[in-house]
């Protein structure tokens, strides 16, 4: 299968940190365990596959899960979110598959991709195609099946033809599972038919807040959803994850929020640990099409987002750190 780009690698010394290694120890573990590296700019990097063999060769389980970052309210970062968060993943041996579910199609078009006649998930729920034939590659180990405006007439569609909402996606997801182990819906920032059956068809749902009080507003809007969506549909509590985005410390309001939140019975179980400082450089990548983890320098945004995606992975617990 013809991929847009080669593998997103990761360099060995970034492994030595997560690892909790010295370099000299990395170059002898690498070495021990036959993974593969390149040489670039006298840096070794380590392709997906190989850090695969690395994690699981340490004991650490590609647990599968599908996330949808959601919440009612725009311009709070749910885009560059999981744009980030896919390609870290993949970094680090994840198996990916990304589903813009946004008619505006900004996750598709940060990945390279802007074209009207792209099949997407409404063609796949309407019969057009297969769910297979709508996957394109990325790389070896991230995938997307694309947005456009197609994509607006989704919610009108489900609707129409009274589609089980908590079928309707999964019935779809499950005949790509065994495929991957990271599935991660890109919702609009509405809710709607199509956000509520992604919600059902997920097992985790992040939902990033910015310092603003209609943020807030749309949080507790998307809280409320979920809540009744779990009732109605009789489903087991989802996991929810609460990351706080653009977080300035020289802003008294950002400390304020952030301790507001922490301090709030409804929201301080949903809280992530990290958080994600503000910063230009994210926004400016996303725009150019490319990814913070496509450069080496060390950035606050690289940092935020690399411990954002081991956080959800899992990658602290210490299941890797032998």
């Amino acid at each position: 299968m013809q991929t847009l780009r080669e593998d997103y690698s990761i360099s060995a010394r970034e492994l030595s940190s997560l690892l909790e290694v010295t370099p000299q120890g990395m170059h002898h573990l690498l070495k021990s365990m036959s993974i593969d590296t390149e040489i670039r700019k006298n840096k070794k990097y380590i392709y997906p596959s190989e850090v695969r063999k690395l994690f699981e060769g340490r004991g650490y389980s590609f647990e599968k899960q599908i996330f949808s970052f959601s919440v009612v309210k725009g311009g709070v970062g749910k885009t560059s979110l999981s744009h980030s968060f896919a390609i870290r993943a993949s970094q680090y041996g994840a198996r990916v598959l990304v589903i813009d579910l946004d008619q505006q199609a900004n996750l598709t078009q940060a990945f390279g991709l802007d074209d009207e006649e792209l099949s997407t998930l409404f063609h796949v729920i309407k019969n057009d195609l297969t769910i297979e034939e709508a996957i394109i590659p990325i790389t070896s180990n991230l995938h997307i099946i694309p947005s456009n405006m197609d994509m607006s007439f989704l919610d009108r569609y489900l609707q129409i033809h009274q589609e089980n909402l908590v079928t309707v996606f999964k019935d779809q997801l499950d005949k790509v599972s065994d495929d991957y182990d990271i599935i991660i819906f890109d919702c609009p920032p509405a809710i709607s038919s199509a956000t509520a059956a992604a919600t059902l068809a997920s097992n985790h749902i992040v939902m990033p807040v910015i310092p603003m009080k209609f943020s807030l507003q749309g949080l507790k809007a998307s809280l409320t959803e979920i809540n009744n969506l779990e009732k109605k549909f009789k489903i087991k509590k989802l996991e929810k994850s609460l990351i706080f985005n653009r977080f300035d410390a020289r802003k008294g309001s950002s400390t304020e929020f952030i301790t507001s939140l922490a301090g709030s019975d409804a929201y301080k179980e949903f809280m992530m640990k990290c958080f994600i400082r503000e910063n230009s450089e994210l926004e400016n990548c996303i725009n150019q099409k490319h990814s913070v983890f496509d450069y080496t320098k060390k950035s606050n945004a690289r940092e935020d987002l690399d411990i954002f995606t081991r956080e959800l992975m899992k990658l602290n617990d210490n299941r890797i750190l032998q």
